[in-house]
């Protein structure tokens, strides 16, 4: 509980993904990558409740055993292709006798999401009164745009055609977090504020080689990441 406000989180865990089966349950730094999520939603100060959404029973007996809840299996409607997390979770608050202020939702494949991350975010809605917050991050790249012929530079350098540096955000760290009555109500519309996660916080696992690269940062000592993220 956060400013008298209860809140709950709810990590949406397919077993089955668009990239890799089994995404959730592949091993980084010798546990299961939904752990990592798991751990960070239990060491957070201000979550009430979590819960756990699934279809897969090896997810729900690994989530029991961290001592995460697994209210129902998760009908087969809600694990094909298209439905968002944002579907599971309405879905779950609409099936609990449960009242919370705030709902947020924790995708399972961000492995270095902390509940520091997490907390700050809730601080954030909480004090701003947004109805809906959600992670990002910031790329500093050369940025071309497609046109119907060619790519052209977002942004030139001044006197010149060459493309320079533009930034731009995306979503990242795999958080979003609501008022639940808004969430729940189909006749309120959303505008999402963004909360700016730093990069390595904010990384995502998609793939084998998103996986790969996890695997060696996983293994780096906190004080060497902290320095990292300090000077970055």
């Amino acid at each position: 509980m956060y400013k008298n406000k209860k809140i709950l989180a709810v990590i949406p865990a397919r077993a089955q993904n668009d990239k890799i089966d089994q995404l959730n349950l592949k091993t980084l730094g010798g546990k299961p990558l939904v752990s990592y999520t798991i751990d960070a939603a239990l060491e957070s100060s201000y979550i009430d409740n979590i819960y756990l959404s699934t279809e897969n029973h090896e997810l729900m007996n690994l989530a029991n055993q961290l001592g995460v809840k697994t209210p129902f299996q998760r009908p087969d409607e809600l694990t094909k292709p298209g439905i968002t997390a944002r579907d599971v979770t309405i879905d779950l608050l609409q099936s609990l006798n449960e009242r919370y202020d705030y709902t947020i939702i924790l995708w399972p494949n961000a492995p270095f999401r902390g509940s520091n991350v997490i907390d700050e975010a809730i601080e954030s809605i909480v004090q701003n009164r947004y109805l809906g917050l959600q992670g990002v991050k910031k790329i500093s790249d050369y940025f071309m745009l497609k046109s119907s012929k060619s790519y052209k530079p977002i942004k030139t350098v001044a006197n010149s055609n060459r493309p320079d540096i533009s930034e731009i955000y995306v979503i990242a760290g795999g958080l979003f977090i609501y008022q639940t009555d808004a969430l729940l109500d189909k006749k309120t519309s959303i505008e999402y504020r963004s909360f700016i996660i730093h990069e390595h916080d904010a990384r995502l696992i998609y793939s084998l080689y998103d996986l790969l690269i996890a695997e060696r940062l996983i293994k780096l000592h906190k004080s060497l990441v902290t320095s990292l993220i300090d000077t970055t």
